[in-house]
């Protein structure tokens, strides 16, 4: 995790007052070094892990900081000024950088730009307020202004119960915007702010006609290129490894190309995860960190807290573990790689979100229902939220989704890609990666202009059900393919089927479900981590609980008491998407009691 919070104020008595609230409110998260600078009218405070990727520069003219790590289109790493010379500078330059990171420039002259990742994965937020300008990682922090009056923003909420993320930039709290994906924002004295496009996600080259070796030849070679683009030059790296297809792919890249021989599996032992991940480790003999400390319910409680506080839900309330992983990656290296987004941009779920199962027809309403499926029900809507012009801001808010869905030429199946890409993967993965960057910095190949265009030119045919994936793998680290897949089930699926293989995988998943069943444990990590009913989120659920009445000028309370909680056996099947309402009101609930 890395936060700023900056403010360009004519008044000085402000921005002194700015800085020393959110330098109290930054001061409460621990193990992490803080900095402040002021540049004529700009004053600015920030706080990152201690070793994690930055830089900055401030002189009579001008200010710049880069809070990760930036790279250029020829796969140089970047520092603050030779960002600001690229995104200021006379001479045309791409400005469509790789890498996860925010980064700013400021001069009285020219005012100020703020900009981030391709994806917009890390959160920047802005707003004005009298005159001055605000922006922040955090819309808490923004509120720290003296001028900024914070109040709930009802289409902000309607958006999050509506898909669990933002819709159309609006956030929890009034007159706080979202900085768009692949958008600048440019602000100065004359024109306030602005923002400017510089990315659009959209196919550079046709290939209608692909075959599966061709897709597999571009994939690999961009993915290899970005990997080896995104390679830190001066810091080691490590792995965090599940066994899954993603992590697996990055392990057999990361480990052919000599970049790391380390990996970190978190869980218990006897978690599916760990064992799986162990083997992948075990083919390229890697050496595994395994950490198996469960979570305490107190330290759950005590995150969720401060997530509610600084994110304001905007990637919804789930993963709340992310805190304790950070701290474990942490103790490795300071800079991780792993699978985060991969079955997005070349596995092909992000196509598949939209695909109705039954009729096999890509549509934005079927989209909508999946999105639908980690908030609140959109049918409970109107009823719970007390605001008289509900039902209109959700048809607005489904309206500006629709927009979104509907911008450009592409197949529905594209269209499904680059939607889901911009509302699930960029807020719940993107928000899971903020918060593990507050031990260790992410490595995001897949923050690589070239490879997300080349990916997106890829025809769905061969990319649809990890067909991609599976025939990378399978062609380049067969060692790898030959070890059973595990995603959070109790089966242990080979990546190449047979009637025989079937039919022993079956037999295996029963077996094993019994067993696990008999013992009276969760194997499955994911599953401990989200169930409503786990000690841990107890300890949530009594300190929501506490503060439900909080919520009564936004929710109406017989509404919310009607809401009902998700039976036993739908928890234990899938507690993902189960209990998905309930974290939605435990984090407003906690949000609303912040101090």
């Amino acid at each position: 995790m890395a936060h700023f919070t900056l403010t360009v104020d004519s008044n000085p008595d402000r921005r002194l007052q700015f800085i020393a609230q959110a330098g109290k409110q930054l001061s409460c998260l621990d193990g992490l070094d803080l900095k402040q600078a002021e540049n004529h009218e700009l004053a600015i405070i920030w706080a990152k892990a201690p070793l994690a990727p930055s830089s900055f520069h401030v002189d009579e003219k001008a200010f710049g900081l880069l809070l990760g790590y930036s790279v250029d289109d020829a796969g140089q790493w970047l520092d603050s000024r030779a960002l600001q010379s690229i995104w200021t500078g006379e001479t045309p330059r791409d400005k469509r950088l790789g890498g996860y990171f925010a980064a700013l420039t400021y001069s009285p002259a020219h005012g100020l730009i703020l900009g981030g990742d391709l994806l917009g994965f890390f959160p920047l937020y802005y707003a004005e307020a009298d005159g001055a300008l605000l922006a922040s990682s955090s819309p808490e922090l923004i509120a720290a202004h003296p001028a900024f009056k914070a109040e709930l923003d009802f289409r902000g909420l309607t958006g999050i119960f509506l898909t669990n993320g933002l819709v159309n930039g609006h956030a929890l709290v009034r007159g706080i915007k979202r900085l768009k994906h692949g958008h600048h924002l440019v602000w100065n004295r004359r024109q306030g702010a602005v923002e400017k496009e510089i990315f659009q996600f959209v196919a550079t080259d046709s290939l209608p006609s692909c075959s599966p070796e061709e897709a597999r030849e571009l994939a690999d070679t961009e993915l290899l290129r970005a990997i080896r683009w995104h390679r830190p030059p001066h810091s080691a790296s490590t792995l965090m490894l599940s066994g899954g297809l993603d992590s697996r792919l990055m392990a057999g890249y990361l480990s052919a190309e000599g970049i790391t021989r380390d990996a970190v599996c978190l869980g218990r032992r006897t978690d599916f995860e760990v064992q799986v991940g162990g083997r992948v480790a075990a083919a390229l003999a890697m050496n595994v960190h395994r950490e198996t400390h469960e979570l305490e319910p107190d330290g759950f409680a005590r995150d969720a807290h401060q997530l509610a506080r600084f994110e304001h839900l905007s990637g919804g309330f789930g993963f709340l573990e992310a805190n304790a992983s950070a701290r474990v990656v942490a103790q490795s290296a300071p800079m991780f790689w792993s699978g985060f987004a991969l079955e997005d941009v070349l596995g092909g779920d992000a196509m598949g979100f939209g695909l109705d199962p039954k009729t096999r027809v890509w549509s934005f309403e079927h989209l909508l229902s999946r999105l639908n499926e980690w908030a609140v029900p959109v049918r409970l809507l109107p009823s719970l939220l007390r605001t008289g012009d509900a039902r209109e801001v959700i048809r607005e808010q489904i309206a500006a989704l629709e927009q979104q869905y509907a911008q450009g030429p592409e197949t529905e199946a594209r269209r499904c890609m680059r939607l889901k890409l911009f509302t699930r993967a960029r807020f719940h993965v993107g928000q899971t990666v903020h918060r593990l960057a507050f031990g260790s910095w992410p490595l995001l190949p897949i923050l690589d202009r070239r490879l997300l265009e080349k990916q997106f030119s890829i025809p769905t045919a061969v990319m649809m059900n990890r067909q991609l994936q599976r025939n990378m793998l399978t062609h380049r680290f067969p060692e790898l393919a030959r070890i059973p897949r595990e995603h959070n089930s109790f089966r242990f699926e080979p990546l190449r089927q047979t009637r025989f293989a079937d039919l022993a995988t079956a037999l295996e998943t029963r077996i094993r479900k019994r067993y696990w069943r008999w013992r009276g444990e969760e194997p499955r990590r994911y599953f401990r981590c989200f169930d409503l009913n786990s000690p841990l989120w107890k300890a949530v659920r009594a300190d929501a609980e506490k503060n439900l009445a909080r919520l009564d000028p936004w929710l109406d309370r017989k509404a919310l008491a009607a809401l009902p909680w998700p039976a036993p056996e739908k928890l234990r099947n899938n507690p993902f998407t189960a209990g998905a309402t309930q974290r939605l009101i435990f984090g407003l609930a906690l949000w609303a009691a912040r101090k």
